[in-house]
């Protein structure tokens, strides 16, 4: 995740696999009152392999 900046995480080409899945996303779903921060979301994807290097590419929500 080094390296990566806000303006990649925007424009969907930081390389980070998809930190919204059911299994990591659960948790935060049970609890209707809680609120997402963009930290704990990024949390989700970390330790986990980059799928590309950083700006490299464009992907969108749906692979």
């Amino acid at each position: 995740m080094e390296g990566i900046s806000v303006r990649h995480l925007l424009a969907m080409t930081s390389g980070l696999p998809d930190y919204y899945v059911d299994d990591d996303i659960a948790g935060a779903l049970q609890d209707p009152t809680s609120v997402q921060i963009p930290l704990s979301a990024v949390s989700y994807a970390y330790g986990e392999d980059a799928l590309f290097e950083r700006g490299d590419k464009f992907v969108g929500l749906f692979l």
